[in-house]
Formats: structure tokens, C-alpha cells, sequence
């Protein structure tokens, strides 16, 4: 029997645009994260009969993965190990301000995702406890189809663990808000059977005509 999980990353927040480090911040969905979290409920609702939806205990996740789970009657299951990062110093700060307070760390930051940040939770830490996370969900919701909302690095983080590759390719994936991966076990491996798919996020404006 293939068992299906399902990858989402939040809808938009602010601080994506203009990059900041939100890491542990609790932010809301914007208007457009609140249209992009419906546009993937109605596709997820189209493509999978979905048992549960899990989701990092930070409001930008629990509010889309509540979006998600409301019409089936799911409540969104908060799990720990799928927090984003832990920042440190660069907590809640532009990608700008800290290249120009701290410009050798975030050139190393920038060359190697894994480079030390001050007082921060290390990337390699990051991608053991959500492989951890994900083991545990699997083993105990054994044969349910499963939504887990989080962050671009957790997802990247257990998309390159099923790839079997390593966290220096990194940043060779992307995880666009509101983005669906899917991952499929075949009876001996997870396979990803899509990546980042934003074709149902379809802008406002567009829809009209």
C-alpha cells in the first residue's frame, strides 16, 4: 500500500519579501498568506483524501494548517519537532542589516547553509530532530495520508533526507509559501513524487478573467 505525505510550506508572511531571519517569531498570514492557505486547501481537497494535518506549533503554520483541516473537520496537530530555527543573534533581522553589522558571518552563512550563526540552533540539529519528527509521525499514523505544515528549512531539510542528499545542496531547492511537495513510500523508500508545485496559487487578480 503506498502511504502519501504531503509537504506545505506556511502562507506569506511579512518578512518574506523583504528577507528577514522570522525563524521562532510568531507572525500572522498576510491577506495574500490567507488566499494562498485557501488555494491550498481546495488543491490538497482534490488530490488526496487527507487524515490528518500536522503543523508547527508557530501561528503562520497552525492558521494554514487550520485552513486546511476546517472543511474535513481536522484541528491542526501541533508538533515541536517541526518548528522553524532558532536564529540566535540574527533573530527577527533583515538578511541587510546583518550583512552590514556582521558581514564575514553571513558571507559564511551565504557560501555554506550549515556555517555557525551566533547563539543559534545549528542546521545540522535542525535537520536530525525533523528526520526525527517525520520517523515518528510515519511509525505512529502508519497507512494515513498526512499534511505536514512548516517552514522552508524543515521541508527542505526532509526533502534532501528523502533525496538522500546532503545539506550543501540546500539551497538547490526551494519551498515557495504556500508550496505543496509530495512524498510517497512504495513499500521499500520515500520517493518524492512532486516538488514545490504553486500552480494552484493563482493570484487574485487572475481569477476574474
Amino acid at each position: 500500500m503506498h502511504e502519501d505525505v504531503f509537504l506545505v510550506r506556511h502562507g506569506h508572511v511579512e518578512g518574506i519579501d523583504r528577507p528577514h531571519f522570522r525563524g521562532r517569531q510568531h507572525l500572522q498570514l498576510t491577506a495574500a498568506g490567507v488566499q494562498q492557505a485557501e488555494q491550498t486547501a481546495a488543491y490538497l481537497h482534490r488530490v488526496a483524501r487527507i487524515d490528518l494535518v500536522v503543523s508547527s506549533p508557530l501561528t503562520r503554520c497552525v492558521t494554514t494548517a487550520a485552513v486546511i483541516g476546517q472543511p474535513l473537520g481536522l484541528a491542526p496537530v501541533p508538533d515541536e519537532g517541526l518548528i522553524d530555527r532558532d536564529y540566535g543573534d540574527w533573530q527577527g533581522r533583515s538578511f541587510d542589516e546583518v550583512r552590514t553589522d556582521d558581514p564575514a558571518g553571513a558571507a559564511a552563512w551565504q557560501a555554506d547553509p550549515t556555517a555557525d550563526i551566533p547563539n543559534s540552533e545549528a542546521m545540522r540539529a535542525l535537520a536530525d530532530r525533523a528526520g526525527a519528527a517525520f520517523d515518528q509521525l510515519v511509525a505512529k499514523h502508519a497507512g494515513r495520508c498526512m499534511v505536514l505544515v512548516a517552514h522552508d528549512t524543515i521541508n527542505r531539510a526532509l526533502l534532501l533526507r528523502a533525496l538522500g542528499l546532503g545539506l550543501d545542496h540546500y539551497r538547490c531547492l526551494r519551498q515557495s509559501p504556500g508550496a505543496v511537495s509530495r512524498l510517497q513510500h512504495d513499500g521499500e523508500r520515500w520517493v518524492v513524487e512532486s516538488m514545490n508545485q504553486t500552480a494552484h496559487l493563482i493570484p487574485a487578480r487572475s481569477r476574474a478573467g
